[in-house]
């Protein structure tokens, strides 16, 4: 009878260990998705809305950055390119440039990537021309543009992004 008492309160003492370990790897894990199983595919964006999304968050880069509006600048740029540069607002501008007037951002090309359930990478090219009024609408095809590539991470859950510097090597060589 002792013995039939001491092996229940095992039995339930390891359905308890095994059910808490069950919960646990269900709750805490269920944010991480596992690394081998995000494709890492980079690919052209077709979603319209996505699209100018992306390119409304450049924009908005853009227009702080033309009016060297620092505080606002070291906010969206994304932390683990400031982190691995080591950038403050004292030394930014050598690493994002400066812009001399206004501009507007005009995207040519934008692919994704996945990096994890919540946070979206797009790879943007387009170009920054003039934010002026022209009185011959010829003018503004004669306008200078410039090369404006950038990355944008987008995070889906906190509807929130940031941004970071871009060399556009990923347009030269295209996208699978």
């Amino acid at each position: 009878m002792k013995d039939d008492k001491k092996r229940s309160i095992l039995i339930i003492i390891i359905l308890v260990i095994l059910l808490g370990g069950m919960i646990f790897f269900l709750f805490v894990n269920r944010g991480n998705q596992d690394p081998a199983k995000i494709t890492n595919k980079v690919h052209m964006v077709t979603d319209h809305s996505r699209f100018f999304t992306v390119v409304s968050c450049v924009s908005s880069f853009i227009s702080y950055q033309s009016s060297q509006d620092t505080n606002n600048l070291l906010l969206l740029l994304n932390d683990n390119y400031k982190n691995n540069n080591h950038i403050t607002a004292s030394n930014l501008y050598q690493y994002i440039g400066t812009l001399e007037s206004d501009y507007e951002f005009s995207a040519n090309r934008m692919y994704q990537e996945q990096v994890n359930d919540d946070v979206m990478k797009y790879y943007v090219s387009g170009v920054l021309n003039p934010a002026m009024m022209y009185d011959d609408p010829e003018d503004l095809y004669h306008a200078p543009q410039k090369k404006y590539d950038v990355i944008v991470y987008l995070n889906l859950r906190q509807s929130t992004f940031s941004i970071e510097p871009y060399d556009g090597s990923i347009f030269e060589g295209g996208a699978s």
